[in-house]
């Protein structure tokens, strides 16, 4: 069996850093770093050459991504597209040459652009990753008051679940290689917390039985409710019953949360619906 494609871009990432950067090396430019990515991509087992592009337009996406592997489509809208099956987009923070201004620009086209992108692209046999490389130390330090690599995490982690996060770092002298999987693998949402999910059990219980000793009566003063409850509430309360009964889950919540606001307890003695 070949490789995936994103094992295929770890590979050329760890050679770039073992046998260049790590080799004395001197990336300059947001250039030299997928010239060299590219180069190593070619030498992975089963890669398919006719397919890989640099700064090529995709499908779907409004704008260029850096690096491209995958068929092209003569019938995209507007011009011939990459179908990707591989899109890297990329950023360099070099050691030398760059002032901090223009470090933070870089690093906020990143938060507000490269991902984004990478959001947009949503085929299954598609991987995504966003590749750092910081000569400078600058994803250590902070923007706003949070780390910047955290920031960049979170980011990912809302616009683009999906894609990889590789980080390239000078440590003590040393090209080191970081990399942070994807925040949604396709399994399923993990459970709430033990605490939040009481609490609503709690609150779903009360209502279905606030909603249960209301909804088939026709007189809801019998009930121990207020006699100034108008009829129209009344109706309400039976559909309430009904959505309970039918659909627990997040409605039912909402409407526990609807009769805490309005000062209703189930089994509490009268209450009274502000009308």
């Amino acid at each position: 069996m070949g490789w995936r494609m994103i094992d295929v871009l770890h590979y050329a990432i760890r050679k770039l850093a073992t046998d260049r950067l790590n080799g004395g090396y001197e990336a300059l430019l947001e250039a030299d770093i997928s010239g060299w990515l590219f180069h190593y991509i070619l030498t992975a087992p089963d890669v398919d050459a006719n397919k890989l592009h640099l700064d090529a337009r995709v499908v779907g996406v409004n704008g260029f991504i850096d690096l491209v592997s995958g068929p092209v489509d003569y019938d995209a809208e507007k011009k011939p597209a990459i179908g990707p099956r591989l899109a890297v987009e990329m950023k360099l923070f070099p050691r030398v040459g760059f002032t901090p201004q223009q470090h933070r620009v870089h690093f906020e086209h990143v938060i507000n652009d490269d991902l984004r992108k990478l959001g947009c692209i949503r085929l299954p046999s598609c991987s995504c990753a966003q590749l750092l490389v910081d000569g400078k130390g600058y994803l250590r330090a902070l923007y706003g008051k949070a780390n910047r690599l955290d920031v960049v995490t979170r980011q990912r982690d809302r616009v683009a679940p999906h894609a990889d996060l590789f980080v390239l770092h000078l440590s003590g002298g040393v090209w080191r290689v970081v990399h942070k999987p994807p925040a949604q693998t396709g399994r399923a949402t993990p459970r709430p917390s033990g605490l939040w999910r009481r609490h609503t059990d709690s609150l779903m219980q009360r209502t279905r039985s606030f909603c249960s000793s209301i909804a088939p009566t026709a007189q809801p003063c019998q009930q121990g409710l207020s006699h100034r409850w108008p009829q129209r509430a009344h109706a309400h309360c039976s559909d309430l019953g009904k959505y309970c009964g039918e659909a627990p889950g997040l409605r039912e919540r909402r409407i526990g949360w609807n009769l805490e606001r309005q000062g209703i307890r189930a089994g509490r003695g009268p209450g009274r619906l502000k009308c």
